[in-house]
């Protein structure tokens, strides 16, 4: 995430504005507009990618209104906007070439570049965020969503530097369509996420139904009627289209899906019907997926799996656990629902329902017992999978209790030389924090360095996301990149540190960290002699990292060293004030050891 600014900054807008194709009259060639949208696609890549809050998902966050008002308090956003707009007025330019004659699709190679070039602009519709319109307002309004307050928080921006990211790529569409180019499922992956940043849940479950052969909406808004489209002409693809299998939140499988959960959950809170009844969300979301397998059997596992997250991530995993229990649906849809029932507690941060349904799938209590062995049968398929999101959830049980559990897993899971994912391993190591076994915190962290980070080919077998764990697993994907690896490791080394703090052994927090940034991670670095003790700390990389800072910070106030910590933090960075603020108040009772502290942590460097 970039920093936060207190006010958006003014942007330099000459470059763009003295540009050809800024007003939309141009009437170019076909290798103009490729240049062009080159130029533009610099200014893309200085942005950071569109964060996942754009969705609006129902997951419960920590203070969900505020974050969402930091970004798009962003100066990023602003420029979003713009280059959106300059993206909007050379497609305009294209469409005016085209009624001219100077761009036609006759030649293979025109075509392609035509359908290139139209890509890269939905691409960046599909990244833009969207101005709070009167459709947005009424969509916040009947579902009682906190972001209905969003529309407070843009009003700086000019309307006439915003457009609707969704209508453009209608508009792109009817292009396509009109040089007769195919549309790609890309292109369609592509207007979904513009809708759904607009909460046009209707019109984004449309078009990814329309690949796979069904359209849910049965009435039409009249609204905007003229961007309202033929869907059996532009929607229709000429038959089934296979979607792209690959499991990830903005993935077009995790869209499309989220896109349907959300239009079906929109449906029940206005009291809607849709065509097949009344609205049951998890059975339409699961037998889209269902519908999906007709194209490609093989990848059965990952629709079904994305069909859990696409309810979780829209609020419904009550009505998916109610489904995936049910007795007809665990014989239709196979060991994969258990999982898929999971995920989409987990998704809504519901992880105490999560190990309920682990529980319920493993112990054989369910009538179905006699084809959902855990030991043996399909059911060892989904073993891996929802062994691994229960650990994923018992680190979300913040009232501990799962630290024992956790340990047994992970032992099974190691023995087996079985796969195992980040946030599994991280939901260990915050078992262990919330139960208050330091030792084992410092044992498992020890464990993960040696195993881990050190060698260059890791002995534990990791997959980088629990959704890893359903597809044809890869030696190269046990294998983490070294960024990859140093960020786990000071999540682990933050949560050893916390489990410490909780145990009362706060400067025992302080010497893991010294010891594991001075022996593997920081080894050449050396504080100056000027200003030691904060140099000394400075000189650590893990302290960089600022979950670790604020474990830090809060032993040594806990130490009594409070005045450190002020200084730190004024010389780390000033965007770090908050920090001072969610740290514990200075304890007079260690006040007497905070010189002893002062020369140990030197001490520890020289050690």
């Amino acid at each position: 995430t970039p920093t936060i600014v207190d006010s958006l900054p003014d942007i330099d807008e000459s470059d763009w504005n003295n540009s050809w194709w800024s007003d939309g009259t141009a009437k170019p060639g076909l290798m103009e507009c490729k240049l062009a949208i080159i130029e533009l696609f610099k200014e893309r890549s200085a942005l950071p990618p569109p964060p996942r809050e754009w969705l609006h998902e129902y997951t419960p966050r920590s203070n969900k209104f505020m974050q969402h008002e930091k970004l798009l308090q962003q100066y990023h956003v602003r420029r979003r906007y713009k280059l959106c707009k300059e993206v909007a007025a050379l497609v305009q330019c294209v469409k005016n070439a085209i009624a001219e004659g100077n761009i036609t699709a006759l030649g293979s190679q025109d075509g392609y570049m035509i359908s290139d070039f139209l890509a890269q602009a939905l691409l960046v519709y599909s990244e833009s965020p969207p101005r709070p319109s009167t459709h947005h307002l009424k969509a916040c309004r009947s579902e009682d969503n906190d972001d209905y307050h969003s529309n407070q928080l843009v009003d700086d921006i000019s309307e006439k530097d915003v457009i609707s990211p969704y209508y453009a790529c209608i508009e792109v569409f009817h292009i396509l369509n009109e040089l007769n180019l195919d549309i790609h499922p890309s292109h369609y992956a592509f207007a979904i996420r513009a809708a759904c940043h607009e909460y046009r849940w209707e019109e984004a479950a449309d078009l990814f139904l329309a690949q796979i052969g069904g359209i849910a909406s049965d009435d039409d808004d009249q609204d905007n009627s003229r961007y309202r489209y033929n869907r059996s002409n532009l929607l229709a693809p000429g038959g089934f289209v296979p979607i792209d299998p690959t499991l990830g939140w903005d993935q077009p499988l995790q869209l499309g899906l989220y896109a349907v959960a959300r239009n079906e959950r929109s449906k029940m809170t206005l009291g809607r019907e849709s065509a097949v009844g009344v609205s049951n969300p998890s059975k339409i979301v699961f037998e889209t997926a269902l519908r999906m397998c007709m194209m490609s059997p093989s990848n059965k596992e990952n629709y079904v799996l994305a069909a859990g997250a696409a309810l979780g991530r829209a609020g419904l995993w009550s009505d998916c656990l109610d489904f995936a229990t049910s007795q007809e649906n665990v014989i239709s849809y196979g060991p994969s629902i258990a999982a898929a029932a999971m995920l989409a507690c987990i998704e809504s941060s519901r992880p105490i329902e999560a190990l309920h349904a682990y529980e319920f799938f493993r112990s054989g209590n369910q009538e179905t017992a006699s084809e959902w062995q855990w030991a043996g049968g399909s059911m060892t398929a989904a073993k891996s999978t929802c062994r691994d999101l229960a650990l994923n959830a018992m680190g979300g049980i913040y009232r501990g209790g799962c630290g024992d559990d956790a340990r047994r897993f992970l032992c099974e899971i190691i023995d087996e030389d079985s796969p195992l994912s980040r946030n599994a391993l991280l939901g260990v190591m915050r078992s262990f924090e919330y139960d208050g076994l330091w030792e084992a915190s410092i044992d498992l962290l020890h464990a993960f360095v040696h195993s881990v980070y050190l060698p260059s080919i890791p002995k534990w077998r990791f997959v980088r996301d629990t959704m890893g764990l359903s597809s044809d697993y890869t030696e190269t994907e046990a294998v983490l990149s070294k960024q990859e690896r140093e960020e786990l490791l000071a999540e682990m080394l933050t949560s050893t540190m916390r489990a410490c703090n909780r145990s009362g052994h706060f400067g025992l927090a302080i010497l893991q960290c010294n010891i594991l940034d001075s022996t593997y991670f920081n080894k050449d670095a050396f504080p100056s002699k000027e200003d030691c003790i904060t140099s000394t700390i400075l000189s650590q990389g893990l302290i960089k990292n600022r979950s670790v800072f604020e474990c830090y910070s809060h032993s040594l106030r806990k130490l009594g060293c409070g005045r450190i910590t002020e200084l730190l933090t004024r010389k780390l960075s000033q965007d770090w004030n908050s920090i001072k603020d969610r740290n514990p108040r200075l304890d007079t009772k260690y006040m007497r050891i905070s010189d002893s502290w002062c020369s140990a942590m030197i001490a520890m460097n020289r050690i």
